[in-house]
């Protein structure tokens, strides 16, 4: 749970963080405000799994006071990882947060998995940060999780900085890291430090910037000795080296060089600064000094563009330049270093865009929130998690206005408006109280029972000004498992429990199989669904619960488009029911795995988004206004339609009659039902775009929510006969590190046993690094002990969700049987 950090020392926080109390300041002025925002990093930490996330955050801790015990990852008894699990397993489960002050600036850290089961831990949290380090391994350079987390970040435009951890491990090097950075990556890395020495003989680093000697010294490095590489002087050549070889002055002055050249690519002012110099000349001889070149980087870590979706040109976007440090967070050096990068380079919320948000009470705009804590408030909901006395506790980020223990909240989930009972800041197991938590901060609160992750908090005061901000992308499921209890008064709490933990974690899906009545528990992986079911256990007390055999999470489609209109005409306890609906279902221009959409017709908006107009009865319907969205096209389909009205005289069919909300909602609630479940495996559609065809659909005084029901579940069970049932499958991007001599068994093995496709294989010293894909199914059994045996115990691998395709046809019966439970995935 995000907060809940087992901080040490908090005493030695509070003297620190008394310095600069102003960051958080909800008033005093705009000036004041300005200055406090400014000062404030809501920065996180992003890599693969094992690259050392936790233990730089405990150092980031350790320096900035704000433990005075350092934890250790591999002894459990690492802050950040708070839960019972994370010790066992060592490995970090849930996104932990934590505020800290360094020098005069604010820290908001959260701390991600590396694990690609949890991806959607560093999704949502990506989704409120300002900045964030990459951190990487420099033993194995950009690994599979890496590119997941930098497109992540790329998406939510987040500026980065690099950081190459475990300097002191044998095979490390630099130079892994920035080739991984410009081939992997597509980014063009620029090294702001020199690492001096390698393995077991890395002591310290070179200040590109400064050409300082940095070393660490004391216990835990909490000494930071700076020593001049060369004698202070204009142009810095030839002067006497401080106690260094003479190669190594040497290759500290072509790293500055090269450094230099790399900003002034990515920044024209410093490229002025070149070309006021003398031709031929050195770069240092512009005169530069190290505030004008922290300036630079800073401008161009700012201006890092996001990830751009494709267009249809195919242009390809902007590849961004990276300031790149390096160091060994176990060993304790560079850490300050890195600190002091954070402080410098990376956005405060000033430096953001303004966040777009659409506007509630008209449709179809929006407005730019800026962070100001006087305008109306506008926060999101980014997670929520259990506390053990609190109950439920919303974390959010605020984008404008100030939250206040008095402010009555409306959330984008239905319902009445609520009053957060506590605000908390980021701090400890002591949970600190505030008062307010003002634009530009991250906060939690007690008492908002019903916000759920992604939802949008705003004033029920300023109703007119609410804002709905962008949500989460929240990755599809892979696996599945039946899971249920051991007694009837356990399958209860079990399913009260669920309820829970899917609005804790919303990777987690949890449905219905329709023939056997047993629940399903879908995540992303086998150690997520794992992980759900201890925690079942020791945090909610179900303790007998059985999670069954995990599966493919298989999902059915649409090849081509289909239409069809049912009637429902049936008479239930002397009552007659009557509908028509018309339908088309056509395959999303977005791919086989994008979500479901329903639309009221050709340029309706998305129905599971639109908001329903309230109903009017009585004397004030003549002066209410025209219906819109699905009413409004059903409402005058049921007047104009001279085909239909014709025909209900002609076949003794009702009357036309408008559409009232509440079987408005009986008629979405349908088309969404009928999604569900598909023809050919049961299970549920994917990437299928769903249109009510208001012209052809017909609704009269008979027509109840039961006729709706039938009508639509008919309509679209048969467009979608009609259009042709697909079954889809997830297929995985996959790594493999394999010793060289073995790679070809590797490659004929996925090609020929596993349905894979080889996109490069990219040679690591002794080692060659194989970039495939290949259906989850084909990789669910034992691959690891497949992969020992083809490789003498020496390759492994690591893969992510990647998309849904369609199964080929020569898999399909196989498909079949595994989904009918016949076969063993």
């Amino acid at each position: 749970m995000i907060g809940r950090i087992a901080t040490r020392g908090v005493a030695a926080w509070k003297g620190r963080a008394g310095r600069v109390a102003g960051a958080r300041a909800a008033s005093g002025g705009p000036r004041k405000a300005s200055e406090a925002l400014a000062r404030i990093r809501n920065c996180g930490i992003i890599a693969h799994i094992d690259a050392g996330k936790t233990t730089l955050s405990e150092r980031l801790l350790l320096y900035s006071g704000s433990i005075s015990n350092l934890g250790e990852v591999h002894d459990g008894q690492a802050t950040m990882d708070f839960m019972d699990q994370e010790r066992e397993r060592g490995i970090t489960i849930q996104s932990a947060a934590t505020s800290f002050a360094w020098q005069d600036t604010i820290f908001n850290l959260i701390d991600t998995p590396g694990h690609v089961d949890f991806t959607v831990e560093v999704e949502r949290s990506l989704r409120v940060l300002d900045g964030a380090v990459a951190l990487f391994d420099a033993v194995h350079g950009v690994e599979a999780q890496s590119e997941t987390v930098w497109r992540q970040a790329r998406r939510y435009g987040v500026p980065r900085v690099a950081f190459a951890n475990k300097l002191d491990r044998e095979g490390a090097t630099l130079e892994r890291v920035m080739d991984g950075l410009r081939h992997r990556l597509g980014a063009r890395p620029v090294a702001l430090q020199m690492p001096l020495g390698d393995a077991g003989a890395f002591c310290g680093v070179v200040d590109l910037l400064t050409m300082q000697v940095l070393r660490f010294e004391g216990k835990h490095g909490e000494s930071v000795v700076s020593t001049p590489l060369v004698d202070a002087a204009p142009g810095l050549r030839g002067m006497a080296p401080a106690g260094l070889p003479q190669d190594v002055v040497e290759a500290a002055m072509e790293c500055r060089e090269s450094m230099l050249e790399g900003l002034a690519d990515a920044d024209d002012m410093l490229a002025e600064a070149f070309m006021e110099a003398e031709d031929g000349s050195s770069p240092d001889a512009a005169g530069l000094t190290p505030a004008d070149v922290r300036a630079a980087v800073r401008r161009i870590t700012l201006s890092q563009p996001a990830l751009e979706a494709p267009s249809g040109d195919g242009a390809a976007d902007r590849s961004p330049t990276v300031a790149v440090l390096c160091g060994s967070a176990y060993k304790n050096v560079g850490v300050q270093p890195l600190m002091d990068a954070v402080r410098e380079y990376l956005p405060s919320p000033l430096d953001v865009p303004p966040t777009p948000a659409a506007l509630v009470a008209q449709e179809g705009q929006s407005a730019a929130l800026r962070p100001d804590a006087t305008a109306p408030l506008a926060a999101f909901v980014f997670k929520v998690a259990a506390h053990p006395t609190r109950g439920p506790l919303c974390y959010f980020r605020v984008y404008s206005g100030t939250m206040t223990r008095a402010s009555l909240i409306n959330t984008t989930s239905p319902g009445p408006a609520e009053r957060p009972s506590k605000l908390l800041q980021l701090l400890a197991d002591e949970d600190k109280e505030v008062d307010a938590v003002p634009a530009g901060q991250i906060g939690a609160a007690a008492g908002l029972k019903r916000a759920r992750t992604g939802d949008t908090l705003c004033a029920s005061s300023n109703a007119k000004e609410a804002v709905r901000l962008p949500g989460l992308l929240l990755p599809e499921p892979v696996f599945t498992a039946s899971i249920e209890a051991d007694s009837a008064g356990q399958q209860r709490q079990l399913e009260a429990a669920l309820e829970v933990l899917v609005r804790q974690d919303p990777s987690l899906r949890v449905t219905e199989d329709a023939e056997t009545g047993q629940l399903l528990l879908s995540g992303m992986g086998k150690l997520h669904l794992e992980v759900a079911v201890e925690r079942l256990r020791r945090e909610f007390g179900v303790a007998e619960v059985t999670l069954g055999r995990v599966t493919v999470a298989y999902r059915e489609g649409v090849s081509d488009e289909g239409r069809f209109a049912a009637v429902f005409d049936r008479t239930l306890d002397g009552k007659r029911h009557w509908a028509r609906v018309a339908v088309k279902v056509r395959a999303a221009q977005a791919g086989c795995g994008a979500a479901n959409t329903l639309r009221g017709g050709a340029g309706e908006p998305d129905l599971l988004s639109a908001a329903a107009e309230p109903e009017v009865q009585g004397d004030a319907a003549e002066d209410a206004p025209p219906a819109r969205g699905l009413r409004a096209r059903l409402v005058s389909s049921g007047d104009e339609s001279a085909d239909l009205a014709s025909a209900s005289v002609a076949s003794g069919m009702p009357p036309p009659a408008p559409l009232s909300r509440a079987l408005s909602d009986a008629l979405q609630e349908a088309l969404a039902a009928a999604l569900e479940r598909g023809p050919r495996i049961g299970r549920a559609m994917l990437g299928v775009d769903l249109e009510l065809d208001p012209a052809a659909t017909f609704v009269s005084p008979l027509t109840t929510a039961v006729a709706l029901r039938g009508a639509a579940a008919a309509a679209v069970t048969a467009a979608i006969s009609d259009a042709g049932a697909v079954m889809l499958e997830p297929v995985m991007a996959l790594e493999i590190s394999t010793p060289t001599e073995e790679t070809g068994a590797v490659l004929n093995d996925l090609s020929s046993h596993r349905r894979g496709r080889v996109l490069d294989v990219v040679p690591d010293g002794r080692r060659s690094i194989v970039v495939a894909e290949a259906p989850l199914a084909e990789l669910a059994g034992d691959y690891a002990g497949t992969l020992r045996s083809l490789s003498a115990g020496e390759a492994s691998y690591s893969m992510h969700f990647k998309e849904y395709e369609v199964v080929p046809r020569e898999a399909e019966s196989r498909v079949e049987l595994e989904a009918a439970g016949l076969l063993s995935g």
